[in-house]
C-alpha cells in the first residue's frame, strides 16, 4: 500500500519530479533508509521525503528533519515529550484522536529567524523560477543590444551559440539585481509577522477528533508576552 501510494505521488508530479534526483539516507540504528527526492522545482527545501517504518509513513520536505525525528523518537537527542507543556497537553488528549498539531514559540521563532536569514542572502543567485519566466525577455534584449544584425535568435550562428547564452545568462543576473527585493519583500514581512507572533505564546497545541457525525476541535495556548 505505501509503494502504491509514493508511486501515485512520484507519477501525478512526474513533470516536477522529472530531472530530479533521489537519494536513500541512512538512519542510525535502523535498517530503514529515508527516500529523498529532490528537484528546484519543488517549492521551499526543493525536496520531499518519506520514511517507512512499522506502521508509520512519514512524509517531509527535508529528509534530515526526518532524521532528527527519529533519532528523538529512539533517545538519542533530546524529544519535545520532555517539555513540561506538552506533558500538560498530552493528559487532555482524547483516548484515539486523528490529529495533533504542537507548536513551541521560541523555537519556531528560530526556525523563522533562519528563513529569514536565507532569503536575503538567497537574493544572491538567480532565483530558477524568475530565469524561467524572464528569458523570453533577456533574450530579446541581448538580441536588440548585442546581435541584432542577425535578426532573430534561430539566426544566430552555431559558433556564437555559447557566447549569446552567456549574454543572456548576465543579462538575467543584472535583471534579478535590480528586481529581486520585489520577489522578497513580501516573504520577508510575513516572516517578520511571524515572528511577532512566536514572541506572544510558549506553545500552543490542537488536536482533531472525527467521526461519522462531527469534527471536534480542541485546544491550549500557554502565552507567554516578550
Amino acid at each position: 500500500i505505501v509503494a502504491k501510494f509514493l508511486k501515485t505521488i512520484l507519477d501525478h508530479h512526474r513533470t516536477i519530479f522529472a530531472g530530479g534526483t533521489a537519494y536513500n539516507l541512512d538512519v542510525e540504528g535502523r535498517a530503514d533508509k529515508i527516500l529523498e527526492c529532490t528537484n528546484p522545482n519543488i517549492p521551499a527545501t526543493g525536496s520531499m521525503a518519506f520514511l517507512h517504518f512499522d506502521q508509520f509513513l512519514i512524509v517531509s520536505n527535508s529528509g534530515p528533519l526526518i532524521r532528527s525525528m527519529i533519532a528523538a523518537r529512539d533517545g538519542r537527542t533530546a524529544s519535545v515529550l520532555g517539555r513540561r507543556e506538552l506533558r500538560t497537553s498530552l493528559d487532555e488528549l482524547a483516548s484515539a484522536i486523528n490529529g495533533f498539531v504542537y507548536v513551541q514559540g521560541p523555537e519556531l521563532e528560530r526556525v523563522l529567524v533562519a528563513m529569514d536569514d536565507y532569503v536575503e542572502k538567497s537574493t544572491a543567485v538567480v532565483d530558477t523560477v524568475f530565469k524561467t519566466e524572464r528569458r523570453a525577455e533577456a533574450e530579446r534584449n541581448v538580441l536588440r543590444a548585442k546581435y541584432a544584425q542577425y535578426g532573430s535568435k534561430a539566426a544566430i550562428p552555431s559558433a556564437k551559440a555559447p557566447e549569446f547564452e552567456a549574454d543572456v545568462q548576465a543579462e538575467l543576473a543584472a535583471m534579478w539585481a535590480k528586481e529581486s527585493s520585489k520577489y522578497t519583500a513580501a516573504d520577508r514581512a510575513t516572516i517578520a509577522e511571524s515572528i511577532g507572533w512566536c514572541r506572544t505564546f510558549s506553545s500552543i497545541y490542537l488536536q482533531v477528533v472525527l467521526d461519522p457525525q462531527s469534527i471536534q476541535l480542541q485546544g491550549r495556548a500557554l502565552f507567554d508576552w516578550r
